[in-house]
């Protein structure tokens, strides 16, 4: 019995430096990208388009958020997202006026 808790107390050791050989290489990573100013670039509007494929909120946070300007109104979200197309009519929210003067 000896045997098999030597055995057991081998791998866990093992398993052990592995984990802290990870966690040194993390931070390592997380250093470098950090030099490279990769994190915190990251928007809440991609992720949401490419996991859960909805339309991002027209609202951005000032000096955040999308940085594609609107062709449409001028505001900053991809121009195929934009309220004022007729595409987009239902994701309007509650009384939602328009910004584009429409010449008739």
């Amino acid at each position: 019995m000896s045997n098999a808790h030597d055995d057991l107390l081998s791998v866990v050791k093992k398993q052990q430096s592995q984990i802290d050989e990870l966690v040194k290489q993390n931070g390592q990573l997380t250093t470098l990208l950090l030099k490279l100013d990769i994190l915190g670039k990251t928007t809440a509007t991609n992720a949401t388009l490419d996991d859960k494929k909805t339309i991002p909120s027209n609202k951005t946070k000032r000096g955040g958020g999308n940085d594609r300007k609107c062709k449409i109104c001028g505001d900053f979200h991809p121009t195929e997202f934009c309220w004022e197309l007729e595409a987009n009519k239902a994701r309007r929210p509650d009384g939602w006026k328009s910004r584009v003067d429409k010449k008739e």
